[in-house]
């Protein structure tokens, strides 16, 4: 492994440790038509960010006495869709 030899992530361009397989990847470029695709740890336990409905928007409005209260009920509800 020479020095300065590394990877990137193919989701956010992370620098990654140079795997040693470099020749293995021109061939793999001829054959698929693109370099192959290596995710980052980070991206590759990311799940999409899923948010609240206008129905469920509604409901916490509702249910909500002040703005404080709505805050945190958003928050749970955010925190239980997403985790």
């Amino acid at each position: 492994m020479a020095l300065g030899d590394y990877i990137l992530c193919c989701k956010c361009d992370t620098k990654l440790i140079y795997d040693g397989d470099r020749g293995q990847r021109e061939w793999w470029k001829q054959r698929f038509g693109k370099p192959p695709e290596i995710e980052c740890p980070n991206c590759k336990t990311q799940r999409p960010w899923v948010g609240l409905t206008d129905e469920e928007i509604l409901s916490i409005a509702s249910k909500a006495g002040d703005e404080e209260s709505a805050i945190y009920l958003a928050m749970d509800s955010l925190k239980e869709k997403n985790t």
